[in-house]
C-alpha cells in the first residue's frame, strides 16, 4: 500500500471557510507572540545562572539519534521533520530553531523560540486552506500492505507504521514517539549536576513517560 496524501477538493473549497481559518490562525499567532513576549522582557528567567548546566553535547545527541528541541538545542539542525520529511511543499521557508550551547538555558530557548515559527507557519498555511475531501478506505487489491507516516510533533519527529490485514482492517499500529529517542540524554546531561538542579533539568527534557514505552 502506497502512502498517498489526501486531495483537495478545490471546488469544494468556501470563502466564509478560508476567513475563518485564517482568522483562527492570526488569533494563535497573537497569543504566541504575548507568550514570546513573556520570554523576551526575561530571557534568562528560570534559568538564570544556569548556562552550563546538563549540557548534551552535539556528539552525543548525535551518537543517541536524538530528536526534536533536544537534538537542535545541542546544535543538530537537520532532524526537523517539517524540513526533512514534508507533508507538502510549504512554498515558504520552515526557519527551524537551533542554539548550540546544549545546556538547560538552550533547551529553554528553542522550546520559545519555536512559538514564533511553529504559529507564523500556521497563520501561512491557513491562508489558502479550504475544506477538502479525506482518503477514504482502501482500495481493492490494497489490503496486506503497509505505510509510514512522519510528522514534526512539539516533542520531536513522530513515525508511525501501519500494516493491513488481507480483510483491509488494521493488522498492527506501531508509533514511536520522539520521548522513546531522546530517553538516554538526561542520565548523560546529568552527570556532574548538582542535586537542586535536576527538577528543572529533568523539565528541559521534558519527555513522556508513555511514549518512551516500546
Amino acid at each position: 500500500m502506497s502512502t498517498k496524501h489526501a486531495k483537495s477538493d478545490k471546488s469544494s473549497a468556501t470563502p466564509a471557510a478560508g476567513r475563518s481559518v485564517s482568522r483562527f490562525g492570526r488569533g494563535l499567532t497573537t497569543c504566541g507572540r504575548g507568550v514570546h513576549g513573556l520570554v523576551a522582557q526575561d530571557p534568562d528567567d528560570g534559568t538564570r545562572g544556569r548556562t552550563g548546566t546538563a549540557v548534551l553535547t552535539a556528539d552525543a545527541a548525535r551518537d543517541l539519534g536524538c530528536l526534536g528541541y533536544v537534538a537542535r538545542a545541542s546544535g543538530l539542525s537537520g532532524t526537523d521533520a517539517r524540513v526533512a520529511h514534508p507533508f507538502a511543499a510549504y512554498d515558504t521557508e520552515v526557519s527551524v530553531p537551533v542554539r548550540d550551547g546544549g545546556d538547560m538555558p538552550a533547551r529553554f530557548l528553542v522550546r520559545a523560540e519555536e512559538i514564533d515559527v511553529s504559529l507564523a507557519l500556521a497563520e501561512h498555511l491557513a491562508e489558502d486552506l479550504g475544506p477538502g475531501t479525506w482518503s477514504g478506505p482502501p482500495a481493492p487489491g490494497q489490503a496486506g500492505g503497509s505505510g509510514i507516516g512522519i510528522v514534526e510533533g512539539w516533542r520531536g519527529t513522530i513515525t508511525t507504521r501501519v500494516e493491513l490485514g488481507p480483510d483491509g482492517r488494521l493488522a498492527r499500529v506501531k508509533p514511536v514517539d520522539p520521548s522513546f529517542c531522546n530517553r538516554p540524554a538526561p542520565p548523560l546531561a546529568l552527570a556532574g549536576t548538582i542535586v537542586p538542579d535536576f527538577p528543572l533539568t529533568n523539565k528541559s527534557f521534558d519527555l513522556s513517560y508513555a511514549g518512551n514505552d516500546p
